[in-house]
């Protein structure tokens, strides 16, 4: 099986198992310092006041525009989004539900798949990717990303993945950020590695609503990254 292909299945056993995790996930609009808790499964992050950027790749938190909501509409109707599920959208819903979705997010109420940067460039006039970002224990937040197959391979994920981690770093109570990748996924795993992350042993997760149990390899960070040693 291709790696695409596996994280593809990787990807919808994942989004079922959020999926059927929203039951148990309730808000709570009180903040503390930076973070404010919103249950026992989601930590409110609050977003930036302004855009993150390295001068070359740009984190913004997504807008309900037709900009956004034409690109994720755009990419939804795609091969590469059928066959690998790259963006993390959900499912058989309307664009612009997806995009509301992140900033449902972000807004600290339920969302299917929390709250989101996208990723920008100067040469794209749509953002071409996304980071993401899941509480996973105290101290603790989970970190995913993702980037469009036609801008890959140029080091826009490293890059990304550096600049929300260093950024989520510096919030209040924040100690780690993990990221969860396939083991035959070495190009994401070549991604960690060049934005600063460690590897960390191998974590499983058994799927209630699936019975599917997966193991992927763990990364960790700790220290927000200033600089790359290569690009990916």
């Amino acid at each position: 099986m291709s790696e695409g292909a596996t994280e593809a299945k990787r990807s919808l056993t994942r989004r079922a198992a959020m999926a059927s995790s929203l039951q148990t996930r309730q808000s709570n609009s009180t903040p503390q310092c930076t973070l404010a808790s919103t249950g026992t499964y989601m930590t409110r992050l609050f977003p930036p006041a302004e855009p993150l950027t390295d001068g070359i790749v740009t984190l913004r938190v997504p807008k309900m525009d037709p900009i956004d909501i034409d690109a994720v509409n755009t990419y939804a109707q795609t091969d590469e989004q059928r066959d690998e599920s790259w963006l993390p959208i959900i499912p058989f819903t309307s664009a612009d539900q997806s995009v509301a979705d992140w900033l449902e997010g972000w807004a600290g109420r339920t969302s299917h798949n929390g709250p989101h940067f996208v990723i920008e460039i100067s040469d794209e006039q749509q953002f071409i990717g996304t980071v993401g970002f899941k509480d996973r224990d105290e101290g603790v937040i989970e970190m995913s990303y993702a980037v469009a197959p036609h801008c890959r391979g140029r080091g826009i994920a490293s890059r990304a993945a550096r600049l929300g981690a260093s950024w989520v770093l510096r919030q209040a109570h924040v100690a780690i950020v993990e990221l969860r990748i396939g083991q035959d996924a070495i190009a994401s795993q070549h991604v960690a590695l060049n934005a600063g992350f460690v590897r960390d042993g191998i974590v499983s997760q058994l799927v209630p609503a699936t019975g599917e149990t997966f193991e992927d390899l763990k990364y960790v960070s700790s220290n927000p990254v200033t600089e790359f040693v290569t690009e990916f």
